[in-house]
């Protein structure tokens, strides 16, 4: 099996009663008013007024599978899987969205590239190379921008982060953290203010700091007592950096304001367990994740007194390397990949207990799974317009006095009440001409019979 770490072991309207004579004309001059910029006063629901639909989905890259396996949160079972192979993408690691979920960024260690996943048809969109412009070698972690405008990629071979843009994938540039003392880039984070990103360098024993503005590296920070540092999370306030050490069973926090090592308890790093990669955070900063791969077991640190309060075993249900970790946005789950189990186990929080899921105690995925992120999609609801009497016909906006006015409709412009009043005379006068005194509505039906 190819290992994840190479050569060393080192994330309500009311109803407006109708005075009309004619109770099949209200349905038409509702339509007017629509036309005429009012809010129709009916009980027909409005697309605007329909429900946001929310998906929400954790996306697993599995090395040694090319393959990225897409598990749907809500009842913990995996709807897809997606291939790499055919793209290019060979070893699978690392994996960020979008800020709207639409986008997934894949590393590939094997193939020094970087797939681009659109996470509504669940497709692979391109495939970024980073050894032409950039010289990347084994990309391992990937971190997107808050803006959404960016993407980083730390290549641990090469000593280099690969910055990509997001409008048109190509890669704009490359920052050579050697410079300034830094070897091994694994895994990084952006700061929610996306101003820095902080680089985990495992076989430098110190974090990169990049500033995003200039894309310069800013002074590197040592991590004392943190051997072969390699996770990297910041707290949702931006003030706190956790830096798990694979050599050295701890973890290091940072501030980031001064950019120095905080003291803890247990000294210049937080005991854990061993082999600590991956960490994230929950989303109201109070607990730090961590996932022990030699030990197969996640310990849970109080960041207020930077101590452990728990330590969740994997072992009794079938976890064996842990190493990613991603917290839904409410803070109510955290998934973990078992690279050398082939699964997910997923702990809740307020218990920090691993929960039961359809296939048992853990979900199957892909060979070797290692980076695990989770997207939240929002569908907003749409007010459909059109200018087509046919699409009138079955609801929309109107927009001409010369349409077919027999839907009703919805229309956010309540607003111009007051400025379109004076047309609805004429529009429904529009409407009664068209729709009540036209021949081909009142001429009697002609039947005909069968013949012979």
């Amino acid at each position: 099996m190819r290992s994840p770490t190479g050569n060393r072991d080192p994330e309500g309207p009311g109803r407006r009663p109708w005075r009309g004579r004619r109770p099949r004309l209200r349905p038409l001059v509702t339509a007017a008013a629509v036309a005429a910029g009012l809010t129709p006063l009916t009980l027909v629901p409005a697309p605007a007024e329909a429900a946001q639909q929310v998906r929400q989905f954790a996306y697993v890259a599995n090395i040694d599978s090319d393959t990225v396996s897409v598990i749907n949160t809500a009842d913990n079972t995996v709807v897809q899987t997606i291939d790499l192979a055919p793209f290019g993408g060979d070893g699978p690691a690392g994996v960020a969205f979008t800020p709207d979920g639409t986008r997934a960024y894949v590393t590939n260690q094997f193939s020094n590239n970087v797939s681009v996943i659109n996470t509504i048809t669940n497709t692979v969109v391109a495939t970024i190379d980073l050894v032409v412009p950039s010289g990347a070698l084994f990309p391992v972690g990937v971190a997107v921008t808050p803006d959404g405008r960016f993407v980083y990629v730390a290549n641990r071979d090469s000593d280099n982060v690969s910055v990509i843009r997001t409008d048109n994938n190509t890669v704009l540039t490359t920052i050579d953290i050697a410079a300034a003392g830094g070897h091994g880039p694994f895994l990084l984070a952006v700061t929610p203010g996306g101003g820095r990103v902080y680089v985990g360098n495992a076989f430098s024993d110190n974090v990169s700091v990049i500033d995003t503005a200039t894309n310069m590296l800013l002074p590197t920070i040592p991590t004392p007592s943190g051997d072969a540092p390699q996770g990297v999370a910041i707290t949702p306030d931006g003030r706190r950096v956790y830096v798990p050490n694979f050599n050295s069973a701890n973890v290091t926090v940072i501030r980031t304001d001064t950019n120095q090592v905080v003291m803890v308890p247990a000294g210049s790093a937080i005991p854990v367990g061993t082999n600590p990669i991956g960490v994230v955070i929950t989303p109201d900063g109070r607990r730090a994740y961590v996932a022990n791969r030699g030990s197969n077991s996640v310990s849970v640190i109080n960041t207020a007194t930077n101590t452990v309060v728990a330590t969740v075993d994997l072992v009794p249900f079938g976890g064996n390397g842990p190493v990613g970790l991603a917290i839904t946005p409410d803070g109510r789950r955290v998934y973990v990949t078992g690279t050398f189990s082939g699964n997910v186990l997923v702990i809740d929080t307020a218990t920090n207990q691993v929960v039961p899921v359809p296939a048992g105690s853990a979900i199957p995925v892909g060979t070797t799974p290692f980076g695990v992120a989770i997207a939240r999609l929002v569908q907003k609801p749409t007010v459909a317009k059109s200018s087509t009497s046919t699409k009138q016909e079955g609801g929309g906006t109107v927009r001409s006095k010369n349409e077919n006015f027999t839907g009703i409709v919805a229309t956010s412009n309540a607003d111009k009440l007051h400025k379109k009043l004076q047309d609805i005379g004429t529009l429904v006068e529009n409407v009664k001409q068209r729709h009540l005194h036209d021949p081909a509505l009142t001429k009697r039906p002609q039947v005909i019979g069968p013949r012979g």
